[in-house]
């Protein structure tokens, strides 16, 4: 149904069309970020902030948020298409681990 092929100079995707009309262009644009961030050797994870996020895509902190939030809620054949998980950093405070379920 998915497949993902990433190296130093190109990220392609190729997906199920079907799937992608879940999505709108907000959640479509956030997710291809953070797969590209992701470290494919490590089940497509990436550990960007939202600052960073903002950054990248033009966006206010909370519009991240909020579209990160609408993401979590997306499923496709049971799975949550994305999943996060907050850690703990060395000397306080913590960050957050998106993990890409659809690149499996």
């Amino acid at each position: 149904m998915f497949a993902f092929a990433k190296n130093d100079t190109m990220t392609l995707f190729i997906f199920d069309i079907e799937t992608l009309k879940q999505l709108d262009e907000r959640q479509l644009k956030l997710l291809l970020v953070l797969a590209a961030e992701a470290r494919s050797n490590e089940n497509y994870v990436c550990d960007p902030t939202q600052e960073e996020l903002s950054n990248i895509l033009g966006w206010s902190r909370p519009t991240v948020q909020n579209v990160i939030n609408s993401l979590l809620e997306v499923k496709i054949a049971g799975k949550q298409l994305l999943q996060t998980q907050k850690l703990i950093k060395q000397g306080g405070g913590y960050y957050t681990l998106y993990n890409i379920n659809c690149f499996k």
